[in-house]
């Protein structure tokens, strides 16, 4: 079964919000975490 999805970023400097929302079903969900630079990925992509 395919879903429509919508996201969304709230990115700061010590913290980032994120949401999802499923037209079709009326799922939402939702995490906030803290910002980790050291957690970014590095090399080449």
């Amino acid at each position: 079964m395919l879903y429509s999805t919508s996201i969304g970023l709230d990115v700061h400097a010590r913290s980032i919000s994120a949401a999802a929302f499923v037209f079709e079903t009326g799922e939402v969900a939702q995490r906030t975490f803290g910002y980790d630079p050291s957690a970014a990925p590095t090399g080449s992509f």
